[in-house]
């Protein structure tokens, strides 16, 4: 899991008191936390060329080659650039930074017509999830406005899925506001997080500093391993005391939870 404090900073310093595991309301024993934790990250970045986007796409491009420099040398990403169709550009995973870098900056991209959102992101988080082994994230830069997709045609189907195989999904608001509540609830509703990027308001964040920024975050992320009671669970809430500061913090979500052999 990702701890972050109210301005989106990761904290990585909290011990293992900090935490507190919760199922349906009853508490568990912690046994362990690690942070930070170990393993490789597989991400699918999920690039938004519509027309609408074509005014940042300088930024676009600059935030996004920015995140793959912030990998570590064992993670991999996957590049998939969608408007009226989905491409996966590698295709597949890759931690080759050359590679990734053409494929954001140098793959042209005419197909500018519809916005193919639901299908795109359900699409990059079924690439990730066959990640087994590593920790998986999808990261989604887009104004919010689906527009023509095919397979999938609303956001729950989406959120349900990355629920489903565990895939949380991390969202950059881009352009036009309208439609960011679509992209607040992929994030909110998966355990990824929003980030807004307001290319009017030369204070706020660049687009980098947002890549750079969700980098950390999955980088500093912790492991909290407990014994579940069984396997008949429909919740399980993680609270976060910070004893250094007081702040209090959690969040809850339904879960699959698979017996160990």
């Amino acid at each position: 899991m990702s701890v972050t404090d109210q301005d989106d900073n990761p904290v990585t310093t909290l011990t293992q008191q900090a935490f507190t595991v919760k199922e349906d309301g009853n508490q568990r024993t912690v046994l362990n936390v690690s942070n930070p934790a170990t393993g490789a990250i597989s991400v699918a970045l999920a690039l938004d060329y519509s027309s609408s986007i074509t005014p940042h796409i300088t930024d676009v491009h600059s935030g996004a080659t920015a995140f793959i420099g912030d990998l570590s040398v064992n993670d991999e990403a996957a590049i998939i650039k969608f408007a009226e169709s989905v491409n996966d550009l590698i295709p597949g995973f890759t931690s080759d930074t050359t590679l990734l870098d053409n494929a954001i900056n140098n793959v042209t991209f005419t197909d500018t017509g519809q916005t193919h959102l639901y299908d795109a992101v359900y699409q990059a988080v079924d690439l990730t999830s066959a990640q087994i082994g590593n920790r998986q994230a999808v990261v989604v830069l887009s104004d919010g406005h689906d527009e023509g997709s095919v397979n999938y045609t609303t956001v729950q189907e989406v959120v349900d899925h990355a629920n489903a195989v565990g895939v949380p999904i991390f969202t950059i608001g881009i352009g036009d506001a309208s439609y960011f509540g679509i992209l607040q609830i992929m994030a909110n509703e998966t355990g990824g997080q929003f980030f807004y990027y307001d290319s009017t308001d030369p204070s706020a964040p660049s687009l980098q500093d947002i890549y750079n920024k969700i980098a950390s975050i999955l980088s500093g992320q912790y492991v909290v391993t407990y014994t579940p009671s069984s396997t008949a669970i429909n919740t399980i809430s993680v609270e976060v005391n910070d004893i250094n500061t007081g702040n209090k913090g959690g969040d809850s979500k339904s879960v699959t939870l698979t017996t160990c052999p």
